[in-house]
């Protein structure tokens, strides 16, 4: 190998590169982030234009994730993460290994202990060497001589030189893991109805959508939803039974953060929506003279379509509804009303109109027109859209109102008029007319105020409900989690710290068994070795040993 190859090599496992390759791919996940992933082509082109959308779809920002640079950079960091462990593994490991020969010794930090003992020699090694076992040195090599003076070594924490390789080792099989499950994995979608079962989920990345078969079947038992008082879902569970081979393999009910697991494919609880619900309601037509009625049996997202123009569909179900009704005159307050539905009206004249009908409460409806304001307008009208023969009076009242002229004001004289000449034509007596009237005439002006084109009565309706299902298969999960142990295990050592520490015992006086022991450290005065002098002091303590002269973290002379 050249001498080019090897610093490219030296590179490319520094910290100095990982460090760019770690700041690119920090800076490109934040694009990712702010950038919808797998949207269509319509999508990008309405938020970025067409120009943005070319340039973003020609370097796979749509699905960063996948793209081949995005996966070069996670391979660069893998090969830069593999050569710091090729280069610095076996040095580390080395250094962890018991120690055959004694290392060089310092001579800068070291602390001077002069001790009288009424002991030989050897009791004199032994004791110093109990001393500093007992404060944590393991791995002594002893070297004596017959010149009165004995060396010996001592170190404790080397577990923390595996730190750097337990490290790396993590990274580098988290990152394994990732691209196993990139490559191999995927993430599909099941909307399944309460009862039903399917064996097929569905992908979708963009303009792509692609069907993928399930190792197993997948029947949904229950959906079960939770409310909260205002109507809202507090929560949503569904009781699943997986089928393999015609056998119940799994059986459980999962929510928001409780998924299922099956082998190496997990299923998580993402959505609900209805699946075409049953409904029934009735169609007052008030654009027509004589408002004609038509009982529709329906269902969720179904389209009526009619050969003048019109068109209706059925939006929405909800079996929950919270709107704001007047508790006193002056004070209203949020109820749940119950189930409402929402159909969409479009007409040729008018353009688009949704309206809200409430099973329980037929003399309220709500509406939303196209392009003249974002929210429901409730409206109280006089009657109830279920009463038919009211529905009689108000067609006959409000073609006899326009017949007196004006469009949206008239005067008291001339509703009068138009109430008198509506009971005529129907032959009617009411005991309670003023009532009907003061019914007939809200209900009017509220029609007129706001170019209401028709009535909508919410008759009845069955629930039926599907649950969406997000479909997982990470096969590189296992990995994955063996990569965070090692990376766990290594952070926790890592910081571990190694003292070394080199024992002198020399005879000074053999006469008065005086000695002199000197302990020298790699380490600075401020770390460790006090507490070591410390714990040898209290240990030869216990060993009846007299100090005659104490000296600590002065330079050796």
């Amino acid at each position: 190998m050249t001498i080019s190859w090897k610093k490219l090599l030296k590179y490319l496992g520094s910290m100095s590169f990982a460090f760019i390759i770690l700041c690119l791919l920090a800076l490109v996940s934040i694009i990712g982030t702010v950038i919808a992933q797998n949207r269509s082509t319509d999508f990008y082109r309405a938020t970025y234009g067409d120009a943005w959308q070319s340039v973003l779809q020609s370097l796979d920002i749509y699905d960063m994730y996948h793209s081949w640079w995005y996966l070069s950079l996670l391979g660069f960091l893998l090969l830069s993460m593999c050569l710091a462990i090729w280069r610095h593994s076996p040095r580390s490991w080395r250094s962890f290994q018991k120690i055959h020969k004694l290392p060089r010794i310092p001579n800068r930090y070291h602390a001077r202990l002069t001790v009288t003992q009424d002991t030989s020699k050897c009791e004199q090694e032994s004791s110093v060497a109990q001393a500093l076992t007992k404060a944590g040195f393991k791995d002594w090599m002893e070297q004596s001589n017959d010149c009165n003076e004995t060396l010996a070594f001592g170190r404790k924490g080397r577990i923390g030189k595996l730190g750097f390789i337990g490290v790396h080792l993590g990274l580098i099989t988290i990152l394994i893991g990732g691209l196993v499950s990139t490559q191999l994995g995927y993430r599909a979608a099941i909307n399944i109805p309460e009862g039903e079962s399917v064996q097929q989920a569905h992908i979708s990345s963009g303009d792509d959508h692609e069907t993928i078969d399930l190792p197993f079947e997948i029947r949904n038992d229950k959906f079960v939803i939770d409310y909260y008082e205002t109507g809202r879902p507090s929560g949503f569970q569904t009781d699943l039974t997986i089928i393999q081979g015609g056998e119940t393999i799994a059986q459980k009910r999962i929510s928001v953060n409780d998924p299922l697991t099956i082998d190496d494919i997990t299923l998580y609880q993402a959505s609900f929506g209805d699946a075409g619900s049953p409904v029934n309601f009735t169609f007052t037509n008030l654009r027509l003279a004589d408002f004609p009625q038509q009982q529709i049996d329906s269902n969720i997202n179904k389209i009526h379509a009619n050969e003048d123009g019109n068109r209706v569909t059925v939006k929405a179900l909800r079996e929950h509804t919270v709107i704001n009704l007047p508790e006193t005159p002056n004070q209203r307050k949020s109820r749940d009303v119950g189930p409402s539905l929402d159909i969409e009206m479009q007409t040729p004249a008018i353009g688009t109109t949704t309206f809200r009908s409430y099973l329980h409460f037929p003399h309220i409806i709500a509406f939303k027109k196209l392009g003249t304001h974002d929210h429901m307008l409730t409206v109280e009208l006089g009657i109830s859209t279920k009463d038919n023969k009211m529905i009689e009076i108000l067609a006959a009242y409000m073609r006899h109102l326009f017949a007196e002229g004006g469009q949206q004001e008239f005067s008291d004289e001339q509703k009068q008029t138009a109430f008198s000449k509506t009971l005529t034509e129907l032959k009617l007596t009411p005991s309670n007319k003023k009532d009907v009237e003061s019914a007939i005439a809200k209900t009017a002006d509220a029609l007129i105020l706001h170019d209401i084109p028709a009535l909508f009565s919410f008759n009845g309706y069955t629930s039926s409900l599907y649950t969406g299902l997000q479909v997982a298969r990470d096969p590189g999960s296992s990995v994955v989690w063996l990569g965070c142990l090692f990376l766990m295990a290594g952070l926790c050592v890592i910081y571990i710290a190694e003292y070394r520490v080199w024992v002198n015992i020399k005879v000074l006086n053999t006469r008065k068994k005086q000695y002199e022991i000197t302990l020298r450290s790699e380490r600075p005065c401020g770390i460790g070795v006090s507490q070591i002098v410390n714990q040898l002091q209290q240990s030869l303590k216990e060993t009846e040993y007299t100090f005659d002269e104490v000296t600590v973290c002065q330079s050796l002379t």
